[in-house]
């Protein structure tokens, strides 16, 4: 009886003792959704210069010099042995889009023994997170539908250089979404290096509406023996897939994300007295002022009614109306006067030119005798006869949608 209370305690004391398997939110059938990659494993560090941010080595490395034992370099995370990359890393995935926030992959290492991978926040314990998705997909968690509104604000891996490893805070793996996880393989001469593979922001877009996402091998590589050394090493797996913010769908090469509704994204970024209320996506259009935008009326030879009054009507009729490309709004010149463009400081009204019958019929400073080809009575458009007679050259406006 003593040997078998013996024994079962000496089980139980056994089983305490042993440590969790370790790991963050396993998931390996969420795979299938995500271009199903197989594991690798053993592989050298493989990332773009865009797939890190912060603080992390410049070109994305992942450590300066391996055999320097007292200090990894200026890459140590929590502990001066051990170095660290901060990358935007899923911590939410499902098969529509997943949510990313900038985290801290470190290799860490006991000496004479294995490598192990570990994941912090950065430092000061604050990261920015966001939800991208695939097309037809919205919303916190990626809902199905298409969002009504638009998130305009771009996503630049330039927003992220606030953000330093982080030297001590607590182990956040279990936040972190893993298809593969806990598989510690015996790479060259050295003992076992555990490798996860988890989803990761690869390259961001010209424009920041959106990113290319990929699985990607976390190996916690290490070097030396007796006074060991470890970094986090990355490779990607499988193939890249183009997710984007609310607003926003894949074109058709599916190289970028553009506006599902122009109108809408543009709304976000309307130019300072275009007020929003009276947009009418009908009657208007927008129309890009530099960095920020304004609208006119959409059908051609309409104008605004006033600078206050968004109403379009029509504006043609003689030389004296027309629309100034920098305004939209109807003018009509009174008599002795025609409309200019150019000629914002008086209104777009200037003085009427007036030619003499010789100037009509042939033009500037010719006569009867010029070239034929260059006299103005043998001119068909408009434009062409309105260039000969003032001596100006024919000029086009245009606004950009």
């Amino acid at each position: 009886m003593k040997t078998a209370t013996t024994f079962l305690l000496t089980t139980i004391l056994c089983v305490a003792t042993v440590p969790a398997v370790a790991g963050g939110r396993n998931n390996n059938a969420m795979l299938q959704y995500w271009s199903n990659p197989s594991m690798s494993h053993c592989q050298s560090h493989a990332l773009g210069a865009e797939s890190c941010v912060g603080n992390s080595l410049s070109g994305c490395k992942n450590w300066i010099n391996p055999q320097d034992n007292d200090n990894v370099g200026a890459n140590r995370g929590t502990e001066k042995d051990e170095g660290a990359i901060l990358m935007l890393v899923a911590r939410d995935v499902n098969e529509n889009g997943a949510k990313f926030c900038v985290t801290q992959l470190q290799g860490a290492n006991k000496n004479k023994g294995n490598a192990w991978t570990e994941y912090y926040n950065p430092s000061g314990n604050v990261m920015d997170c966001f939800w991208l998705c695939k097309p037809g997909f919205s919303g916190d968690g990626c809902q199905p539908g298409v969002a009504t509104g638009c998130d305009s604000v771009p996503i630049r891996r330039s927003d992220f250089d606030k953000y330093k490893i982080a030297t001590s805070g607590p182990s956040v793996e279990s936040e972190i979404v893993m298809f593969h996880w806990n598989q510690y393989r015996k790479c060259g001469v050295h003992k076992g290096q555990e490798h996860d593979m988890i989803l990761a922001i690869s390259d961001f877009l010209p424009d920041g509406h959106g990113a290319f996402v990929q699985p990607m091998v976390f190996r916690a590589e290490r070097a030396g023996w007796k006074h060991m050394v470890s970094t986090a090493t990355v490779w990607g797996a499988g193939e890249k897939t183009l997710l984007c913010k609310d607003g926003y769908q894949p074109n058709s090469a599916k190289t970028d994300c553009v506006a599902i509704n122009a109108n809408t994204c543009n709304m976000n970024s309307l130019c300072t007295g275009w007020p929003t209320s009276e947009f009418s996506e009908s009657n208007h259009t927008m129309h890009a002022n530099g960095s920020c935008y304004e609208y006119r009326c959409m059908v051609p030879g309409t104008g605004f009614t006033s600078s206050t009054d968004k109403t379009c009507i029509e504006c043609t009729g003689d030389n004296r109306v027309g629309i100034p490309s920098a305004t939209g709004v109807c003018v009509r010149c009174p008599t002795g006067k025609i409309f200019d463009d150019n000629a914002s400081a008086s209104s777009y009204c200037r003085d009427a030119t007036q030619y003499s019958t010789q100037t009509l019929a042939y033009g500037q400073n010719r006569t009867r005798n010029a070239d034929l080809a260059l006299q103005c009575w043998t001119k068909v458009e408009p434009d062409e006869y309105k260039s000969c007679v003032t001596g100006q050259p024919i000029t086009t406006s245009s606004s950009t949608n």
